[in-house]
């Protein structure tokens, strides 16, 4: 076999690594970092690939979803999803075009500079690494505030005693009767 034959063979294997490191973007924001992907890298839902990565920086781990279970959350198209709605987006499929990355808090405080990378996926086997200068970001990170359950005030017949949950509401709309709160 060529050496030519054998370098494209090489180059072939090693093209998830090389998009990794060429694709993967990393944002230093304060009390926060986001993580960017290519999603060409990503072939399965959100749930199976976030489970199967384990990131570094310096060989301090940043991201594992073993260790830090609540600690992040999803960006998915320039839509910010909490750690606690994730189960909105974990089995969709990422297509093409899709966006994706991780906002976690910046617990190891690193700031501007040339920073070892490494991002593995422990059960294909794959690991990669490479040096990669993190710059800060003016952008804000601003996660949706959680939405609040407000507490539903119903009022009750005084006769048949249903409920109805309109509160400008007087009469019963099942027998005619008075309505109390």
């Amino acid at each position: 076999m060529s050496k030519f034959v054998e370098n494209i063979r090489n180059k072939i294997k090693n093209l998830p690594s090389l998009l990794v490191k060429r694709l993967m973007s990393i944002h230093l924001m304060g009390d926060l970092i986001e993580i960017r992907f290519p999603s060409v890298l990503i072939n399965h839902a959100i749930k199976g690939f976030l489970e199967d990565l384990i990131i570094k920086i310096d060989y301090d781990i940043v991201f594992n979803i073993d260790l830090y279970p609540s600690d992040f959350n999803v960006k998915l198209n320039d839509k910010i999803y909490l750690n606690q709605d994730l189960p909105e987006i974990y089995y969709k499929a990422l297509k093409i075009g899709d966006k994706i990355g991780i906002i976690i808090p910046n617990r190891f405080n690193l700031s501007e500079g040339k920073y070892n990378i490494t991002v593995e996926t422990p059960s294909s086997g794959k690991k990669v690494t490479f040096d990669r200068y993190l710059s800060s970001s003016t952008e804000k990170i601003e996660p949706p505030t959680p939405q609040i359950a407000q507490r539903v005030v119903t009022q009750r017949c005084n006769y048949c005693n249903k409920e109805s949950l309109d509160p400008s509401q007087v009469i019963c709309e099942y027998c005619g009767s008075e309505l109390k709160n």
